[in-house]
């Protein structure tokens, strides 16, 4: 099986990301501003420059410009219709294309946000591109992993079902922190998320007892360069 070419789903994109996450929220927006918001609560430092690797169409992109109005916000994607249309929808962020232009980014970003990508990358790849994405930060510079929990049979399904998804490969948590650590990037903070979908939305506030419970939709490791 090849890997999956965003450009093929950038126009409907969204559309497929609703159908698929309809369980557990109505649209996408939440998802993007609860990642955000761990990001801002778990911050050691305020960041200047933030880049999200692999920003795709750009749906987390307005909710960092929101969450961080001093800093310049970039994004960085493979896809270049992916990158089109995130362009029309936040035309003051800055957007590249990775496989093109990152030695003109090296030592740039203080923060960087990865959200859901690396289990579309290969295994034996996974750690040229933790690298490439170190080779973007400084020395300190603050990098935030979210993936699909493997461990829970939701997540599973929704990626098993998910038209763009055909070529994931789920990482464990301890996986993924052993590659980080085999790249030079120090870990600071592991925690579970999403726990509970819209119709149990009134429980959501206890989630923030439950980040070591391994039962959430997906997790968040904070590392450090």
């Amino acid at each position: 099986m090849g890997k999956v070419n965003f450009d093929d789903f950038a126009a409907d994109y969204d559309k497929l990301l609703i159908k698929q996450l309809r369980f557990f929220e109505s649209g996408t927006d939440y998802f993007a501003q609860y990642k955000v918001s761990i990001v801002k609560n778990l911050l050691i430092r305020n960041p200047l420059r933030i880049l999200e690797f692999g920003c795709g169409v750009g749906n987390n992109i307005g909710h960092l410009i929101n969450a961080f109005p001093g800093a310049t916000i970039s994004g960085c994607d493979v896809s270049i219709k992916s990158l089109d249309v995130a362009k029309t929808k936040h035309p003051s962020a800055e957007f590249f294309n990775i496989a093109d232009h990152a030695a003109s980014f090296v030592g740039r970003f203080d923060l960087v946000f990865i959200a859901n990508v690396l289990h579309h990358v290969l295994p034996e790849q996974r750690i040229a591109t933790l690298l490439l994405i170190k080779s973007l930060m400084p020395k300190a510079g603050e990098l935030f992993i979210f993936e699909h929990n493997p461990y829970n049979p939701v997540t599973r399904h929704i990626v098993r079902t998910c038209p763009f998804d055909f070529d994931a490969e789920l990482i464990k948590p301890k996986r993924l922190i052993a590659t980080l650590n085999k790249a030079g990037v120090s870990i600071v903070n592991k925690q579970y998320i999403l726990f509970f979908p819209n119709f149990l939305r009134k429980l959501r506030p206890i989630e923030q007892y439950l980040t070591s419970v391994p039962l959430g939709g997906q997790y968040v490791i904070q590392a450090s360069t």
